[in-house]
């Protein structure tokens, strides 16, 4: 089974920019909570330039092509039940567009573990440390990140649980000095396997959950409004989840 997301379209209804018109680009976070760690794959828009996004103006919708992923999702036995769990994240471009994009690689996630160890579980010394790594070492993090993208599905990776809360204050520092978040989106797949070996599986977004479903080729549209919090930018999306037993399923519409 896979999991297969994609961003089809971006509306920017209030922007506000400097410089003009808006940039707009998203991050991406899939993880599943699982003992004795956690599973993480995460991701950044490929389809803009490294150091900026898209660029909408207000009033303007435009068709993308990025982001999209496709994951291997964690095999279950019979009998069990696991949550994964899909958070993304848009931002305007303006600071430094490639700091936040370097934050969402597996690779800043390893070494965020590692600087937290090496600091004695200090939260506010393993940021520092992050930060100033992630200005050293920049632009090779991005490029092999890149590089990746464009492979196989992937399967989530294993990382210490502890990493998603230094994640978030990661977020926070950058979000104050550099681009400006603008909101987040989750969804959650709720995925179960019966003593018989069938696979059932349902959606879990804030607008509730949706009923279990055993296959569906049709994907899962859902459309998001997010508004920054002084309510400078809002924009709207239009995206879409699969679950994939073939990939030669994946992103089939009707």
């Amino acid at each position: 089974m896979y999991l297969h997301f994609r961003l089809k379209s971006l509306r920017c209804i209030k922007g506000d920019d400097r410089w003009g018109d808006p940039d707009f680009y998203f991050t991406w976070q899939v993880y599943q909570d699982t003992e004795p760690q956690a599973l993480l794959q995460q991701g950044f828009s490929t389809g803009c330039p490294i150091d900026e996004g898209h660029t909408v103006a207000p009033g303007e919708q435009v068709t993308l092509t990025d982001t999209n992923f496709t994951f291997k999702l964690p095999a279950l036995q019979p009998g069990e039940q696991t949550r994964v769990w899909v958070d993304l994240f848009c931002w305007e471009s303006d600071g430094d567009t490639a700091m936040v994009k370097r934050l969402f690689t597996n690779q800043a996630a390893a070494k965020l573990w590692e600087l937290y160890e090496a600091n004695q579980l200090q939260k506010e010394k393993t940021i520092k440390a992050f930060m100033s790594w992630m200005d050293s070492d920049g632009m090779n993090i991005l490029q092999t990140a890149i590089t990746a993208a464009g492979g196989a599905p992937a399967a989530l990776i294993p990382i210490a649980r502890s990493v998603f809360s230094l994640t978030k204050l990661a977020i926070q520092a950058i979000s104050e000095d550099d681009d400006e978040l603008i909101g987040m989106t989750r969804t959650e797949l709720v995925i179960a396997r019966s003593s018989e070996g069938k696979y059932r599986y349902r959606w879990i977004t804030d607008e509730g959950a949706e009923v279990p479903v055993e296959r569906e080729v049709t994907p899962y549209y859902q459309t998001p409004v997010l508004r920054e919090f002084n309510g400078e930018n809002v924009v709207g999306l239009n995206m879409y989840f699969q679950v994939v037993f073939d990939l030669n399923d994946r992103g089939r519409e009707p």
